[in-house]
């Protein structure tokens, strides 16, 4: 606009014109320019070529069944190499596991203070660092899960923590993820420095409670606080790229269960991916499942509409 406008000024004869756009008009113009700019760059309206116009929806299948400490909290998830690692919040009962896959059993732990809420967990080189709930900060450990340090995002909160080798990735129960440069090797702590922020949306709509994430496939799988559902991100544009509801597995969780769970089942979390192996659970759910995903059938009852109705939270 400014362009524009200021190349009639270099003639005497357009002069005229030029002063008769008012300043506060040119600023005005000006403003909502930029603003429409923002727009397209924070909602990812410049998409990937490579992404599809729509969401995709995506079905699952249990592929295997075992059993989960129905009594664990489960914040975060993942494989490190062939050992399934897992937080468990709660005040007074959080801690960092290794699982045995088969059956369930905790190999190793450590706990937490009274006073911290295990999140989100995640391995880089040497080091676990998890996330804590409602501070902007988390706790460094080394392999054999001694506290060896801390660290501080900035945040105001800490929910889902994950890497894809040249971020560390966090959400903070809103619809944002938050890219992080990595820490340095042998790490004991310290502030993190943030690359940048990318809107979660689904074609404009924002996506909020992202919890437990996971990388798959240069993805950003995450788990929507309160729905029984995985979104499929793209970490360069924050679009939903693909939705998976797990309709049906909280009732086969609840059937499979040995014995009567100690707690009430609450909500879908926990992705762990290991080469094809999908691994999902839930907070106090007493089984964890391996599935595979595969493209929905076209039929109604997985129409992106009624998907968008049962996984975009409330």
């Amino acid at each position: 606009v400014e362009c524009v406008v200021g190349s009639m000024a270099k003639s005497g004869k357009r002069k005229s014109a030029h002063s008769a756009v008012p300043m506060w008009l040119r600023l005005a113009i000006g403003a909502a320019v930029l603003l429409v700019l923002v727009s397209i760059s924070a909602y990812g309206l410049l998409r990937d070529p490579d992404e599809p116009q729509q969401p995709r929806v995506y079905t699952y299948e249990v592929q295997a069944s075992f059993h989960h400490d129905s009594e664990a909290f489960t914040q975060g998830l993942f494989w490190d190499g062939d050992s399934l690692m897992e937080s468990v919040g709660m005040y007074g009962s959080s801690d960092i596991r290794e699982v045995e896959l088969d059956s369930g059993a905790v190999l190793r732990q450590q706990g937490l203070q009274q006073r911290e809420f295990a999140e989100g967990i995640v391995k880089y080189r040497n080091r676990y660092y998890m996330l804590l709930w409602k501070v902007g900060d988390g706790i460094v450990f080394d392999e054999k899960f001694n506290r060896v340090g801390s660290f501080q995002t900035g945040l105001k909160d800490g929910w889902g923590l994950t890497t894809d080798g040249s971020s560390m990735i966090i959400t903070d129960s809103g619809s944002q993820l938050f890219f992080f440069d990595l820490p340095p090797d042998s790490n004991e702590g310290g502030e993190w420095t943030m690359q940048r922020t990318v809107q979660v949306h689904d074609e404009g709509t924002p996506v909020e409670m992202l919890n437990e994430l996971e990388v798959v496939s240069g993805e950003v799988w995450a788990n929507v606080f309160g729905m029984d559902c995985i979104a499929r991100i793209s970490p360069t544009s924050g679009r939903v790229i693909g939705w998976i509801p797990f309709d049906g597995l909280r009732e086969r969780a609840m059937k499979e269960a040995v014995g009567r769970p100690k707690n009430r089942m609450d909500v879908f979390n926990g992705i762990a991916v290991k080469g094809r192996q999908i691994h999902v659970t839930g907070k106090y759910w007493p089984r964890l499942f391996e599935v595979s995903i595969a493209a929905a059938p076209d039929v109604a009852a997985f129409s992106l509409d009624v998907v968008r109705e049962r996984c975009l939270p409330k």
